[in-house]
């Protein structure tokens, strides 16, 4: 995977390796990807549960074993039981809530009450960023490129989906690229960002590697920051890097944008993927549009009785 520039992908194969061996450490038990069977399976996710992880993290580690074991059943040529992952946890739950109420992202958004702090500015002004570009993901953002903006067009490829996305960036958009336009001779970023650049790495380590080993500390540090951002501002709840994104997504959704529409913004390759970051309809608004509903019909009726 590393051979490919799959870095993410790669570091959490290498989790799931690791926490499969112990797994079988403590249970005193000894098999390999090649030797899988149901029983091992099912009593491996409940190893997982045991260790208060949430569904989607189980679903995780079981996804990339099933990859593993798909992709030396290639390699090594040995059958591979399209059942076998049958009975254990691989779906998706979009039970856990990444958006935030819309006051919070004003409050961002005007950017007051905000401490003498040039980190915490940086940070909510990034957050900002990431609003107003539809939900950016932060390791684009991390990534654009000078080419990538010509005039007021912003055209990228998603990171993680390769899906090529052009908007046109918003007045309040533009003045924050100005504001932290990356200046640097040489530099081919759009935005000035701590990239450090001069960390220590393994030797043999590529470029790409340390770019994404820079990404990642840089992504830790925001996330520690944007914690702090909304203890500061009394948000009662916790901000991440993908609270613009989500907030932005439902926020579209519920000013009845196309999903399709929100979809392609965001970069996905299925509507699927997007219905997971939408906030569902509480049961007031069900009530309203099911009442509209009624009353169109009722009023296509008395229009058909009176012609």
């Amino acid at each position: 995977m590393k051979n490919e520039e799959r870095y993410s992908a790669a570091r959490l194969c290498s989790s799931v390796h690791n926490s499969f061996a112990r797994f079988l450490e403590e249970g005193k038990a000894s098999a390999s990807v090649r030797c899988l069977d149901r029983a091992l399976l099912k009593d491996y996710e409940q190893w997982l549960y045991s260790r208060n992880l949430a569904d989607n993290t189980v679903s995780s580690y079981l996804r990339s074993l099933r990859s593993s074991y798909y992709r030396m059943a290639g390699e090594f040529h040995f059958y591979a039981s399209h059942t076998l992952f049958k009975n254990v946890y691989t779906g998706v739950s979009s039970t856990c809530r990444r958006s935030v109420a819309r006051r919070s992202v004003g409050r961002v958004l005007s950017g007051g009450r905000l401490p003498d702090d040039t980190c915490l500015r940086f940070t909510s002004d990034m957050l900002s960023l990431q609003f107003l570009l539809c939900g950016m993901a932060y390791i684009d953002l991390y990534h654009l490129r000078k080419t990538n903006l010509q005039g007021n067009v912003l055209t990228y490829r998603r990171h993680k989906t390769d899906v090529e996305i052009s908007l046109i960036v918003p007045a309040d958009g533009m003045r924050l690229l100005r504001l932290y336009a990356d200046t640097a001779s040489g530099s081919p970023y759009l935005i000035a960002m701590d990239r450090r650049m001069d960390i220590p790495v393994k030797e043999g380590t590529t470029a790409a590697e340390q770019t994404y080993i820079c990404y990642q500390l840089s992504l830790r540090k925001y996330n520690g920051d944007l914690h702090r951002l909304s203890e500061i501002l009394g948000m009662g709840e916790k901000l991440s890097s993908y609270s613009p994104r989500h907030t932005w997504a439902s926020i579209a959704f519920h000013s009845n944008a196309p999903v399709g529409a929100i979809s392609r913004v965001l970069g996905h390759k299925s509507i699927r993927t997007t219905e997971f970051y939408l906030e569902p309809f509480g049961e007031n608004e069900i009530d309203r549009v099911n009442n509209k509903i009624i009353r169109l019909v009722k009023d296509g009726v008395k229009t058909l009785e009176i012609a």
